[in-house]
């Protein structure tokens, strides 16, 4: 055994020497281990497809105008930026790259944030990063299988991270800074100590890449999200022996983010079925869905440090911002030009920094992005209450002319249009025939629909209304329907106000009647 240990310890400094020669010329190395396993030949050749696609990155489609509340637009990465995070003091961010590197800025509110240095020494493309509780440690995630720990303080590599058969999607430290997680498309995640870099456990049981990790506040429970659309939750409190408590299944694709609320009462998953859910953390039972977050993919999901409001980046370009306690958006953030991958809440000032494929880091003042998106809200909603009213007064305008045309046909006196003689027979007929107790006026109400028969959305179609109606109906019925058939062809009265209609129509038909009576008496005297 101890002669096994000292071949182990062998291999692996001579590994680190190796890698480390291989930074200093910029060579790019190839893994002994990489070359003699088929398997993560395999996993590195699917992962590299699915994440880079081929080339350089993709125009975007336009998605509007900025957002007023962009203070800063963070350039200097050379490839997508695929990760962000704030340090606890909010005095520090990193991003990581597909260029290989992880840059370390030191913020400022006067918009004056710089990058203070460029932390390069992975062989290739860097997924995910995190800083420690301290502020003193930053990890970086890569495609190359290994994870690095660099000192903020010096801006140096403190050591390697070896163990995983595939690209490391993501990293992130508990909140005590004593352990590191990993997720990696070898479909495990590890522990790791964050005094020694030794790994303390292997989490095995998901069935696809394992995307993102992210601890509880209190360290004892990690939450795993992976390509096979569920979330693992496992008991961490003893780091070296780790238990699974259960396996979270609602997402109909890949879960692409995962996060705890600081007040510990929630975890939130973002998936590509375009959607977040909102579990108790208590008893991890589905407690509220957010749907189209994104247009198609969402692909993270951050809380912020009061636990109040989740951040959400996804394909369309833009970051959301949702209230926790209604599921509500109170702001959407416009200014990158390609995929946003990662954002982060500075945990001092209301601001979120933001990663994005066009290669920059975006920073938000979310007063402002809040301000925004509510008066965007309330001109929206006056807007539209206005083209609600234009619309209905043009329906009025219409419904009037249209009213008038009818009323034309049966001008009495010959004037061209309905006097004073043709509204005075409509108004006493309509009265009369309110006063009627004949067996078709009676009781037109719902149980008489009832009987005669409506159709699936109440209303009464005319077949049945004729039907029910046609045998004790005064004068001509058919002429009588046609006078319904008018009104309804010209959407003055609709059928689901069958005592209006039925009162309506019958006026205009003695109109009718009166009309004709009053030519043949013309006519008569004309001889």
């Amino acid at each position: 055994m101890e002669q096994f240990t000292a071949v182990a310890r062998s291999c692996r400094q001579k590994k680190l020497a190796r890698r480390k020669a291989d930074a200093n010329t910029g060579s790019p190395r190839t893994s002994p281990r990489s070359a003699a396993s088929p398997k993560k030949q395999a996993i590195n050749s699917t992962a590299s497809s699915n994440s880079r696609g081929l080339g350089s990155p993709a125009a975007a489609p336009e998605s509007g105008p900025e957002s007023k509340s962009l203070t800063e637009r963070l350039t200097g990465h050379t490839d997508y930026v695929i990760g962000v995070s704030f340090s606890s003091d909010g005095s520090m961010l990193v991003s990581c790259s597909h260029d290989r590197s992880m840059k370390v800025w030191s913020y400022s509110r006067n918009g004056r944030t710089r990058v203070l240095t460029t932390l390069k020494g992975h062989s290739d493309s860097v997924y995910g990063c995190a800083v420690s509780s301290s502020g003193l440690v930053a990890a970086s995630a890569s495609h190359d299988s290994d994870i690095k720990l660099w000192s903020l303080d010096t801006m140096k590599e403190i050591r390697v991270l070896f163990g995983h058969d595939g690209p490391v999607r993501c990293c992130a430290f508990d909140n005590k800074g004593l352990v590191l997680a990993s997720g990696s498309y070898d479909k495990t995640a590890r522990l790791w100590s964050g005094a020694n870099g030794d790994c303390l456990a292997v989490l095995e049981g998901h069935k696809g890449f394992v995307r993102a990790v992210s601890f509880s506040k209190d360290a004892t429970h990690l939450v795993t999200g992976s390509d096979d659309k569920t979330a693992r939750v496992w008991d961490v409190s003893n780091p070296k022996s780790p238990t699974q408590v259960s396996t979270l299944k609602h997402h109909s694709d890949k879960v692409s983010g995962c996060c705890y609320s600081s007040n510990g009462a929630l975890l939130a998953l973002a998936s590509y079925d375009n959607s977040v859910s909102l579990w108790t953390a208590s008893t991890y039972k589905l407690e509220r869905i957010l749907p189209a977050v994104h247009s198609l993919h969402a692909y993270s999901v951050t809380f912020s440090h009061d636990s109040t409001q989740i951040a959400t980046t996804g394909d369309d370009n833009m970051i959301g911002v949702w209230d926790v306690s209604t599921g509500g958006q109170v702001a959407g953030l416009r200014g990158h030009h390609a995929a946003v991958m990662d954002v982060s809440f500075s945990p001092k000032q209301r601001v979120l920094a933001s990663a994005s494929h066009d290669s920059t880091i975006c920073l938000w003042d979310l007063h402002q992005a809040e301000a925004d998106f509510l008066s965007q809200q309330q001109g929206g909603a006056k807007k539209l209450e206005e083209d609600r009213q234009k619309k209905e007064a043009a329906e009025q305008a219409r419904r009037e002319a249209a009213l008038r045309k009818v009323y034309q046909e049966f001008d009495l006196d010959g004037g061209g249009d309905v006097g004073d003689d043709e509204l005075l027979v409509l108004g006493q007929t309509r009265r009369k025939l309110g006063q009627k107790s004949g067996s078709w006026t009676k009781g037109m109400n719902d149980s008489l629909m009832a009987k005669i028969g409506t159709d699936k959305e109440g209303n009464l179609p005319m077949s049945n209304f004729v039907k029910h109606f046609n045998d004790s109906l005064p004068g001509d019925s058919k002429e009588f329907d046609g006078v319904i058939e008018q009104f309804m062809d010209l959407s003055l009265i609709h059928i689901s106000e069958p005592t209006r209609l039925l009162s309506i129509s019958y006026a205009v038909f003695c109109l009718k009647k009166k009309k004709k009576k009053k030519k043949k008496e013309r006519k008569r005297d004309d001889k």
